[in-house]
């Protein structure tokens, strides 16, 4: 999924219904700007998800300029019949020094619109 044309962030999404749990895992950001650009080497990708914004995650911090960060996140409470109207917005970050954050880019991406795992 392109973050605002600056970059592609890898995801996977795993739904298992009868614990209501929707995984996520954040695979790598790929084509994302430099750190002459960003002016950072390190990076770390929050998700939220929509509508309420009560539960958010986020990922460890990775550096280079293709961070690899194969990280799981876990939503919980995520009904079956309510699946297609929640979605999942997606913010890469350029960390700086003394933990400064910068948003580089983001993405929403609405759960009905995804081919996902669904497991029971």
């Amino acid at each position: 999924r392109a973050i605002s044309k600056c970059g592609d962030l890898d995801v996977i999404f795993d739904y298992r219904s009868k614990s209501q749990k929707l995984y996520v895992t954040v695979v790598e950001a790929k084509g994302i700007p430099d750190k002459d650009r960003s002016g950072a080497n390190s990076w770390q990708v929050h998700a939220v998800l929509l509508p309420s914004k009560k539960q958010k995650a986020k990922t460890g911090i990775q550096r280079g300029p293709e961070p690899l960060f194969n990280e799981k996140l876990t939503f919980y409470k995520v009904e079956p019949e309510e699946l297609g109207g929640y979605a999942l917005r997606f913010r890469l970050y350029a960390v700086r020094k003394m933990n400064r954050e910068k948003m580089v880019g983001e993405n929403l991406i609405c759960l009905s619109k995804v081919n996902m795992e669904i497991g029971r």
